[in-house]
């Protein structure tokens, strides 16, 4: 039974809604019921988590490259090899067809339909992006998720961030990583 209305709600394009925050602590501890501004606050408290723990890091004395071997010299330049648009175009093929989206994004079946058109602009503007060094400063915005752990639902602590990346971006990643 549980198969067919996973069927039946993948035909229907039914999906599960996320839950609202209705309420939500700010950094003062008083509780706000503004849809406007609980975004804000998990954006926040999201934002400041990184340098808070990076803060607890004690300093080394020591220079990182005096932990790394004194026979081996790191390369200072690497290359990356030009993407085709038959590699374009597998990936894309390739996605699972639940993948979430993200901001710039659309639809697996819409990607896989329009694969062999896609391809070729996709993999020229990979490889321009590569060769100029300029990365879309769109590409660089996730959408973010707050989902709920445990405890107090008011408490910004008691979410944690899920980044969803342009679907795009993220499937064709691989194509520069070298196994």
């Amino acid at each position: 039974m549980k198969k067919t209305w996973e069927g039946i709600n993948a035909l229907i394009s039914h999906k599960k809604s996320n839950k609202v925050i209705s309420r939500i602590k700010r950094p003062d501890n008083n509780i706000t019921t503004d849809q406007l501004e609980i975004p804000n606050i998990l954006n926040k408290h999201f934002a400041s988590i990184g340098p808070q723990l990076a803060s607890k890091i004690p300093h080394s004395p020591i220079h990182f490259s005096q932990y790394l071997p004194k026979d081996s010299c790191p390369s200072s330049s690497f290359a990356l090899n030009i993407v085709l648009p038959c590699e374009v175009e597998a990936e894309i093929n390739s996605l699972p067809p639940n993948k979430a989206l993200g901001l710039y994004s659309c639809p697996v079946r819409i990607l896989k339909d329009a694969s062999q058109i896609l391809s070729k602009p996709l993999a020229i503007f990979l490889n321009k992006s590569v060769q100029s060094g300029i990365y879309p400063s769109k590409l660089k915005h996730a959408k973010i998720i707050p989902v709920f752990k445990n405890e107090d639902e008011s408490d910004p602590n008691n979410y944690r961030p899920i980044s969803l990346l342009s679907l795009l971006i993220v499937s064709l990643r691989k194509l520069y990583i070298n196994d």
